[in-house]
This record gives C-alpha cells, sequence and structure tokens, in this order.
C-alpha cells in the first residue's frame, strides 16, 4: 500500500514539476503565464525575493501555435539587453535594446512584410538623436532629431529621525525637443513639408509646406514660435492667392492680401507633431 502511494505521488510530482517547466531551445525555463488566447511566457531562473518572485535570465514568449513570439533577458528583475518580438508570420515586429530596464540605444519597428517602418535610439526610455520613419514601400517618410537637455532643480529636503532637515536635494530633470528640423515625404518620395527648429527646440526658421504634385503650398518664417515676414500661399497650379505680412514685435498681421484666385487649396498637416516633453528624474 505504501509502495502504491509512492509511486502515485512520485507521478504527481512528475506532473506537476512537467507543467512548471519546459526546455526551449537547449534552455530548461520556468513557466510565467498560460492562455490558451495568447500564449504561455517562460523564464530561465525565479529567484525567491521578500519582495516577491524576481526574475533573471532568458525570457521566451510562445504562441499558441509554438512560434516564438518573443525573447529578450532579464537580469535582477529587470529587462536587459536585445529584445525582440515577432508577428505570428515569424516575421520580426519589433526589436530593441533594454539597458537594466530602460529602452536604450538603437529601435526598430517593422511591418508585417518585414520592411522597416521606423528606427531610432533611446536614451533612459527617451527618445534621442535621428528618427526616421518609412513607408512600406521602402521609401523615407519622415525624419526628426530628438535634443534632449538636462536641467538641476531642488528636490525634496531630506530629514533625519529627529526631524532635522538637511540640505534640499538637487534632482536633475529631462526636457525633450526636436532639434534642427521635421522633414516629411510624400509616398512617391516628393517633399511634404520641411520645418526648421531653433536650439531651444521651438520653431525658429523656414517652414515649407508642398502639394503632392510639388508645387509649393506656402512659405514662411518662425521666429521663437511666433510667425514673423512674409508668408506666402499658392494654389496647387502655382498661383498666388494670399500673402501676409507679420511684424517681429506684435506678431500681427500688418498686410494681408487676398487674390480673387479661386482655386481649392488642400489641407496640409504634418503627420508628426513634435512637442517639448519634460520627463520626472529618473531613478
Amino acid at each position: 500500500m505504501h509502495r502504491i502511494l509512492f509511486i502515485v505521488t512520485l507521478f504527481l510530482s512528475i506532473s506537476l514539476f512537467a507543467q512548471r517547466d519546459s526546455i526551449i531551445g537547449s534552455i530548461n525555463c520556468h513557466l510565467i503565464s498560460d492562455s490558451s488566447d495568447t500564449g504561455t511566457s517562460w523564464i530561465q531562473q525565479k529567484i525567491k525575493r521578500k519582495s516577491g518572485e524576481q526574475f533573471n535570465g532568458v525570457y521566451f514568449e510562445i504562441y499558441p501555435d509554438g512560434k516564438l513570439k518573443a525573447k529578450g533577458y532579464y537580469k535582477r528583475g529587470k529587462r536587459n539587453e536585445k529584445w525582440i518580438r515577432y508577428y505570428p508570420s515569424g516575421q520580426k515586429s519589433v526589436e530593441g535594446y533594454f539597458d537594466v530596464g530602460y529602452k536604450s540605444d538603437l529601435w526598430m519597428e517593422y511591418y508585417p512584410s518585414g520592411q522597416i517602418s521606423w528606427k531610432g535610439n533611446f536614451y533612459k526610455n527617451m527618445p534621442s538623436g535621428f528618427w526616421r520613419y518609412f513607408y512600406e514601400n521602402g521609401i523615407q517618410k519622415s525624419m526628426t532629431r530628438y535634443l534632449i537637455k538636462t536641467s538641476r532643480v531642488m528636490g525634496k529636503a531630506t530629514a533625519t529621525a529627529k526631524g532635522r532637515s538637511f540640505k534640499s536635494n538637487m534632482e536633475t530633470h529631462y526636457t525633450i525637443s526636436p532639434a534642427d528640423s521635421l522633414v516629411e515625404y510624400y509616398p512617391d518620395g516628393k517633399l511634404k513639408i520641411r520645418i526648421l527648429y531653433g536650439h531651444k527646440g521651438g520653431l525658429n526658421g523656414a517652414c515649407d509646406f508642398y502639394y503632392a504634385n510639388g508645387v509649393k503650398s506656402f512659405h514662411g518664417q518662425y521666429l521663437e514660435g511666433k510667425e514673423v515676414g512674409d508668408w506666402f500661399y499658392n494654389c496647387p497650379d502655382g498661383k498666388l492667392f494670399k500673402f501676409t505680412r507679420f511684424t517681429s514685435v506684435a506678431n500681427q498681421a500688418d498686410v494681408r492680401i487676398e487674390t480673387d484666385e479661386n482655386c481649392d487649396v488642400a489641407t496640409i498637416e504634418p503627420e508628426m507633431i513634435w512637442k517639448t516633453q519634460t520627463f520626472p528624474p529618473i531613478e
């Protein structure tokens, strides 16, 4: 009787172990989650801590049909090194790097066809440097460059157990704004928009928009985010239908002329609106 009970207990233990562990790519992994709709996720190591379980090592996600969905790495409970996600077809969807929990270095996203959709760099989860976007036919769709600036500000004062305050801590804040220019193109490669930015990140320079046929829709200048000087607006056939002159002081339209030209002016809007963003301190 005891022998039978031991065999049954051993069988149940092996069954439970088999349900929790699996060998994926020659790596023994532990089950994290299991769903008939989304698939399973696995980790190489689950380390017990006072705060709970901590992941470490290789991480896998598997589609319900057994195909690889994602692969990455954990280091002491934080995502690290290269991570890749895949479409159900097996084609890469997204790939990039983490640096102890933060998106870092080069990241790329792909269309289901395999053509790159966009690529750009991150610094501690913040976009940094040149970013490029593409149409599915491979032609560049747009491009800009992010500028990250840091500033030191006073943080909360620290205190001792007796309630005495020390000198306030200094915190580093991050401000992201587009630098140099934003450029957009039509699917056939023709220039659509070119906007210049100043070193402070605001609109500061020439602004040109083009119709799909290559004719310039309008041209003007910005100075620290305000329209200045002469602005020209054209019909798709190139004929002038509006002219506005702004002063640099009051930012008012001193001269405004609208011709009798009756043309169907197409509205052209930038697909990417860049705004200055401020991020709190990053621990």
